[in-house]
């Protein structure tokens, strides 16, 4: 179960609640790079949000711990910083249970090529 270089890669599409009834909805693309195993995550991501309004955000995410859970799957805690754009400064988390069709696969030489799985994104 050894960590390998990485390209992370992905989409979400958020529905919104909170202190601004402007704020509806946001959809996003994530990208990134670094070292990524079935125990660790050790990757930098740039996530691009564009909120119903036609506002954007750029949100930072640095390296973040992975907390194993049952069966080999783990479930992601991951934190950033809005630096650019709509909630410029504020401190992003966003949690989620990252899972695989085959947690086996962590323990072959080609590993886990994708993880999917529901994701929150908080804005303090």
């Amino acid at each position: 179960m050894r960590t390998r270089h990485s390209k992370l890669h992905g989409t979400a599409h958020y529905t919104c609640a909170g202190a601004d009834p402007a704020v509806k909805w946001a959809k996003s693309v994530i990208k990134g790079a670094g070292e990524a195993g079935c125990r660790s995550l050790a990757t930098t991501a740039v996530e691009m949000i564009t909120w119903n309004s036609g506002e954007h955000s750029t949100v930072l995410y640095k390296p973040q711990p992975l907390v194993p859970v049952a069966g080999g799957e783990v479930l992601s805690l991951v934190e950033g910083t809005v630096i650019k754009g709509k909630y410029q400064g504020h401190t992003v988390s966003s949690p989620g249970a990252q899972l695989t069709l085959n947690a086996l696969d962590c323990a072959t030489e080609k590993g886990v090529e994708m993880i999917d799985g529901p994701s929150t994104l908080v804005i303090l």
